[in-house]
């Protein structure tokens, strides 16, 4: 495991108090997460991506 890849397992700095991220889902820090998204596990959001609002994401996949 790389050490990018041990930073992004942290919770993101911005994660909207409306939006769910599973638990297996691995966000790099600076990644912000906006009202009503869904995040899945098995999904990785790499460094400085933003999702505005009302996003589903399942796994597996990988943006950013």
């Amino acid at each position: 495991m790389s050490q990018s890849t041990t930073l992004a397992m942290s919770r993101p700095a911005s994660v909207h108090p409306t939006a769910i991220v599973d638990p297996g889902a691995n966000v790099h820090p600076t990644c912000a997460i906006g009202p009503y998204c869904r995040i899945g596990a098995n999904v990785e959001l790499g460094e400085a991506c933003q999702l505005i609002s009302h996003v589903v994401m399942e796994g597996p996949s990988r943006i950013g």
